[in-house]
């Protein structure tokens, strides 16, 4: 029996004894969940403390996501106290009644405190929670230099660990040795094949649209794949849902343009974000030297709450880079010009089922990159990949532990046009469809946390299906970690 085989009946076998455990433990629990907004904006507030103590005892307590989202499982039925804060808000404290196998949903938005706060020093706590994870938030944009007075995701990520890129030529990412082509990089569940601009100083988006970035420098759990290198998960916020705001920058290489507001005041909301380079326009001349390089990128979304236990958003993202290369000749600047353009849309639905211990995430994309090498009109080489997929990823809160679990689609199609400078055809168009799902699952038991999880996917073109088992074993001593 290979290697492979055995790796896959011990994740099944292990995930199979834990839901056996799990469920006598369910049936005399409750849960607590909901999401913490910003009174003021609606926006949803990320890293939320969120306590819930009985008789004045801290009996657990969690930190929201960037959708705001909270998920307290495992609570012995009673009463208790709910406990939420956040800084620069004012503290709200609720009373609940828990039932045995209650699912109750408690939303809250919190207040903007009035006051001014004193000088607070923030020390960071120890090692990230998963070994080879980072997570930027818009703090984090916001503290590196940039050449724009707004910064940029790019500036966060090539600070990074093992992340580079190839400097003012090319716009791409290395992540510990991987090619480009190895990066997995989302945008709210939407592939991104080209995140990086020409100039390699800014990503397809600004810091100020940010919500959070997920940076995966290996060891990635089963819930991606595609890729060997790395996973870039970006979260991008939400607009204003109470009045309309905006912002507008200007400096010698990009100027960009933001603006935010409601559609329906507290149900919906929409956010624009526009960027133009002057790189050419203005660099140029200050630096005494031609700059032919041009990049502009566009992005749209649109947030609704179709229920207290849903959150609703469509989005749009285009990038837009030309650039040229090599000689000074004028004809061969023609010829080395490179253009590429991304295409991205979609539609992301989570959602929180009133009457079971689970959340449900679905997402539906289409991607879409073109590239040419020479004069745009008249490319000597072009390229192009574009994609649709779907996705749904589904947590259960058991008795004993979380269990994931998610199933994916997706088709692409792939051309290209090489102009005859190769031994090979001159030009193909080939499509590929790939289907698949994944399980995983993690228990936690004092100071050892134990990951088995499962990716089997399948290529019906090629007639191949392949399992990828995953594991991750984690113990903490202290402020010492081991994984």
């Amino acid at each position: 029996m290979s290697v492979l085989r055995i790796a896959c009946l011990l994740t099944f076998g292990l995930i199979g004894l834990g839901l056996v455990a799990a469920t006598p433990g369910q049936a005399q629990t409750a849960l607590v969940r909901g999401f913490v907004t910003d009174a003021a904006t609606g926006q949803p507030l990320q890293g939320a403390t969120v306590a819930l103590l009985r008789d004045t005892v801290l009996v657990t307590g969690t930190a929201t996501d960037g959708d705001g989202l909270y998920v307290l499982p495992r609570l012995a039925p009673g009463t208790v106290r709910l406990r939420v804060s956040f800084v620069g808000y004012r503290p709200r404290t609720d009373t609940l009644r828990l039932r045995p196998d209650a699912v109750r949903t408690a939303n809250v938005a919190l207040a903007p405190a009035a006051a001014a706060l004193e000088e607070v020093v923030v020390e960071e706590a120890g090692a990230p929670a998963q070994a080879g994870q980072r997570t930027l938030r818009p703090a984090d944009l916001a503290a590196l230099p940039a050449p724009d007075v707004t910064g940029d995701l790019a500036n966060a990520l090539t600070a990074q660990p093992g992340i580079v890129t190839t400097g003012d030529q090319g716009g791409r990412l290395y992540v510990r040795g991987g090619e480009p082509s190895q990066n997995l990089v989302l945008v709210d569940g939407m592939p991104v094949y080209q995140p990086v601009h020409l100039v390699g100083l800014y990503s397809a988006l600004p810091a100020d649209v940010v919500q959070r970035a997920d940076v995966y420098a290996g060891g990635f759990g089963p819930e991606f794949g595609g890729r060997l290198s790395s996973v870039i998960d970006v979260t991008t916020r939400s607009g204003n849902l109470r009045r309309l705001a905006g912002a507008a920058s200007l400096s010698p290489f990009v100027s960009g343009l933001r603006l935010e507001g409601p559609l329906a005041p507290g149900a919906a909301s929409v956010l624009i974000s526009a960027r133009r380079s002057f790189v050419d326009e203005v660099a140029g001349p200050l630096a005494g030297t031609d700059l032919p390089y041009r990049f502009d990128d566009q992005f749209v979304k649109v947030s609704g709450l179709p229920s207290p236990n849903s959150r609703l958003s469509v989005q749009a993202l285009r990038t837009y880079d030309r650039g040229t290369f090599g000689s000074a000749d004028p004809d061969l600047l023609r010829a080395d010009r490179i253009t590429w353009t991304n295409y991205a849309a979609g539609a992301r639905l989570l959602m929180l089922p009133a009457a079971r211990p689970i959340s449900a995430e679905v997402v539906a994309s289409f991607s879409y990159l073109d590239m040419t090498v020479g004069p745009e009109a008249t490319p000597l080489r072009a390229s192009s990949i574009a994609q649709g997929q779907a996705t749904a990823d589904v947590t259960h809160y058991l008795g004993a532990f979380d269990l994931h679990w998610g199933l994916f689609v997706g088709t692409s199609a792939y051309a290209y046009e090489l102009g005859g400078l190769f031994q090979i055809p001159d030009a193909e168009r080939t499509f590929a469809t790939e289907a698949g799902g994944y399980v995983a699952f993690a228990v936690r038991a004092d100071r050892l946390e134990l990951a088995p999880g499962l990716r089997i996917y399948a290529l019906p073109n090629q007639r191949q299906v392949f399992a990828e088992p995953r594991g991750r074993v984690q113990f903490t001593a202290g402020r010492h970690r081991v994984h």
